[in-house]
């Protein structure tokens, strides 16, 4: 059973999409973190 290539691809911009997105959140929440001096590890 062979994957289509469209699927693939769209597939794997999916699971950058949310990689992304959760890099984001995290760049997002670290300064305030640090500002507030939590020692707080992801």
């Amino acid at each position: 059973m062979e994957m289509n290539a469209t699927q693939l691809a769209s597939d794997l911009l999916l699971q950058i999409e949310q990689v992304l997105r959760l890099i984001g959140i995290k760049m997002n929440l670290l300064p305030k973190m640090q500002k507030r001096k939590l020692g707080l590890r992801f």
